[in-house]
């Protein structure tokens, strides 16, 4: 008996983004979640698509085609899992594939490909079109199959008919190939079949021997690991196995991400009263079995680590299962680390910076149901768990948590989400809580509980201001203040470590011309490059173009050219001239591009004493470094004066969170924020470190400028490679808005556009922006949805992008 199955199509092709209904026989036992094969469009190609539920409703005038197979044993979705999927595509404008994507690890995307190879059929002597015979020529070469689109392309050829005849005359042979599937990591492992074994048999091979030995020390070694302990070769392990004494068995081997080997396990610890109160309301909750939203506010160094410890000892001693999410990839291995002590091999990690390896062995390890917890970054909100108890959102106020590309999810209100799912506890968690958190907790919407104190009752730091105006007037023109360098050499005579921070990477923030003026620019990107003297180059920080520095003015050809601004490898610099036996670790974009730099340089700055730590905003939250006593802001103003209503609550919450690194262990901390502006009062709460104060200051010029948490802001940005497209484009979607909103009075406060972007010019793309502000009325997605769905129905070159709360409206 056949069924009508409801599939979506795993395509980056918007147009298909629609349910399409395909018959199933009851033979292939079709469950919801598996993926399946087609047969798609008019030309039946190969298509993979993914089994959402069956549906009654169709047309008795489609002529339905069968599924072909279904690929997955076992389900890789979940019906929550596709739900969340829903939700996503509504929320944030996107197509269900896009979102059925961020539930699984990319190398469990499976799409085919067309794999071109040669049939074996002679062609030396035909008679071919020079372009047909290139292609043959290169297949022959390669030796093996290869990719349609890489093989035109390396031929030189634009048009696929070449192909098509050598097909049809016999020549080549086409093939859809499945790519993009993960497969396990199998090695071979030499396991002992005989304890009893007489080792005087292998009297004439002593290497086989000392081989025996050390497979019968640990039963089963990978025999890789055979060879290299026991200094033997291949024929040695195959003379143990030719002699009954071992078997070879082909074994799965774990792919572990920043695994780490020297954990000393824990077992409890006494918390502090505060830590107390907050627990008992959290087991309480957590013992209800309930959704409950939580924001844990707790001061730098209150110990609200510990609290996330047992209130997940307490969710895992239910049954249930915990998700800690964390800001920065940086701070994964110091969480990591934490929870690896207490629960030992039962955390999982995942986050972007894994090997498509190690994240599917991760994500199959959760599926599998072999680990209770799950710590990462943004991504690993969609770990694949069922029955989870706990979402923590650690340093909920920072702005990695939404993405910045397709689709443009905020990981917060998808924790939130799946916590309604699954009727968890979500707790949200910082020091320095986002200003619409703290909105919703003083409202209800969250339980707000509070830690006011640091954990062993340390006092915070101590926050001096230094006026970078005063220091240019005496003749300093470092980039550190005479104080700062005072308190620097305190701390290198007596041993302390010190954490300096810039919010900017590279050597200069840019390079110009004193004689003309001349900036020099990317020439894809309206925005200047950025200077590193590591390699005399210009970097543009937004399309990655390189280029050398010039000697020369490019545009007058004057010698005049010089660096203006001061990014941290020219910090770094002026620190060494000015302590030369000082010790220094650089942390920023250029120094951890490499897999495990965040973790290598963090243990390095730790274990081996180092000096300073100087660095971007990955040294300004989650650190616990107890031997760090002082802290140094090189320039403050650089947050300030963004163009952005969140400028002084990131300001606030960056200098609140950089100062309290400082003076966690025994001895009290100092920080020193250098800025040029003084008298703004965000330093002087800063000073203070009184949260509340600076919240309510916030929250009453948010109300008065109808900014968020009061409103939405939702940024339409429009780009194509030619100015007039994008520019007509935007009109044309601007008009359509305004059609919309003359259906909803009272949505919109304001808007601003179409107008040229902040940064008009990105990637060789060219960019208008629609600004608008509105109530928080949900038609304001549905029309979305219109605007997003029609432009994709057009079938336009230029690119629509829809943002909703962005990090920028650049």
């Amino acid at each position: 008996m056949k069924k009508i199955a409801q599939i979506i199509i795993n395509s980056d092709v918007k147009t298909t983004d629609k349910i399409y209904s395909y018959y199933v026989d009851d033979s292939l036992n079709l469950k919801e979640g598996m993926r399946v094969e087609v047969p798609f469009g008019n030309g039946n190609r190969k298509a993979v698509g993914y089994f959402i539920g069956f549906t009654d409703e169709i047309s008795s005038e489609y002529n339905l085609k069968d599924i072909t197979r279904v690929i997955d044993k076992t389900p890789v979705l979940s019906h929550n899992a596709i739900n969340l999927a829903k939700y996503i595509r509504k929320t944030y404008i996107c197509s269900m594939a896009e979102a059925l994507h961020l539930l699984l690890p990319p190398v469990v995307n499976l799409k085919f490909e067309k794999h071109i190879s040669l049939t074996g059929k002679d062609f030396t002597d035909s008679s071919l079109s020079p372009a047909a015979r290139n292609i043959l020529d290169i297949l022959a070469a390669a030796g093996k199959p290869a990719e349609i689109k890489k093989l035109l392309a390396a031929a030189g050829v634009k048009s696929p008919s070449p192909l098509k005849k050598l097909a049809a005359d016999g020549y080549i042979e086409i093939k859809e190939v499945p790519i993009g599937k993960a497969k396990e990591k199998i090695q071979k492992f030499a396991t002992i079949a005989d304890e009893n074994f007489d080792i005087s048999l292998l009297k004439s091979s002593p290497k086989a021997r000392a081989a025996f030995e050390i497979i019968l020390q640990h039963k089963s070694l990978p025999i890789s690991d055979v060879i290299k302990i026991a200094d033997c070769s291949p024929s040695s392990v195959k003379l143990l196995k030719n002699k009954g004494a071992i078997i070879i068995e082909d074994k799965q081997v774990l792919r572990r991400p920043g695994l780490i080997d020297d954990v000393t396990r824990k077992t409890d610890f006494v918390p502090t009263d505060e830590q107390q109160n907050a627990l008992d309301y959290i087991y309480s909750v957590l013992d209800e079995h309930k959704k409950h939203d939580i924001l844990l506010h707790g001061v730098t160094g209150s110990g609200k680590t510990e609290v996330f410890i047992k209130a997940a000892s307490h969710c895992i001693k239910n049954g249930r299962n915990v998700i800690i999410l964390v800001p920065e990839i940086s701070l994964t291995p110091q969480i990591q680390r934490r929870f690896t002590e207490y629960f030992g091999d039962s955390v999982a990690v995942l986050h972007s910076a894994l090997s498509a390896g190690e994240r599917f062995d991760e994500w199959q390890r959760i599926k599998k149901g072999d680990v209770q917890i799950v710590v990462g970054a943004r991504s690993a909100i969609f770990a694949p768990f069922e029955n989870i108890g706990l979402i923590i959102v650690d340093e909920e106020h920072d702005s990695s948590y939404l993405s910045e590309s397709s689709p443009r999810y905020n990981a917060i209100d998808v924790a939130l989400y799946r916590g309604k799912q699954e009727d968890a506890v979500v707790m949200l968690s910082s020091a320095t809580p986002s200003v619409t958190s703290y909105h919703r907790a003083l409202s209800g919407r969250y339980k707000l509980l509070e830690m006011k104190n640091r954990f062993n009752n340390s006092p915070l730091p101590h926050v001096e201001t230094v006026d970078m105006r005063y220091e240019l007037t005496n003749g300093n023109k470092s980039v550190l203040s005479r104080r700062l360098k005072e308190e620097i050499a305190k701390n290198l005579q007596r041993g302390e470590q010190t954490i300096l921070f810039l919010n900017r990477r590279g050597y200069s923030t840019f390079v110009s011309c004193r004689s003309c003026g001349y900036v020099c620019k990317c020439p894809h990107c309206s925005i200047t490059m950025t200077y590193h003297a590591s390699d005399d180059s210009l970097t543009c920080h937004y399309c990655g173009h390189k280029t050398k520095s010039p000697d020369v003015c490019p545009e007058c050809e004057s010698l005049y050219i010089k660096y203006f601004g001061t990014g941290t490898q020219r910090v770094e610099e002026d620190i060494l001239k000015e302590f030369p036996d000082a010790s220094i670790l650089r942390m920023d974009a250029d120094t951890t591009g490499k897999k495990l730099s965040h973790q290598k340089l963090l243990k390095k700055f730790a274990d081996e004493k180092v000096d300073i730590l100087l660095g971007t905003q990955m040294v300004t939250k989650g650190l616990d470094f107890p031997l760090v006593t002082l802290v140094g802001v090189i320039s403050a103003d650089a947050m300030l004066n963004m163009d952005d209503y969140r400028a002084s609550e990131r300001t606030f919450s960056q200098l609140t969170q950089v100062c309290g690194r400082s003076g966690r262990g025994n001895v009290p901390g100092r920080a020193i924020v250098q800025t040029y502006c003084p008298e703004n009062p965000i330093f002087s709460i800063t000073a203070m470190q009184d949260y509340k104060k600076f919240y309510e200051g916030e929250i009453k010029l948010r109300k008065l400028m109808d900014n968020p948490p009061f409103s939405a802001i939702i940024n339409i940005v429009i780009s194509s490679e030619n100015e007039i497209n994008a520019a007509s484009y935007a009109k044309s979607a601007n008009k359509f808005l305004e059609t919309e909103f003359e259906d909803c009075p009272g949505l919109v406060i304001s808007k601003f556009g179409p107008a040229p972007a902040p940064i008009s010019k990105i990637k060789n793309k060219y960019r208008y922006r629609i600004l608008v502000k509105v109530n928080k009325d949900a038609k304001i997605l549905d029309i979305l949805q219109k605007l997003y769905y029609g432009h994709i129905a057009n079938k336009v070159s230029e690119v629509l992008e829809i943002s909703i709360n962005p990090n920028s409206i650049l």
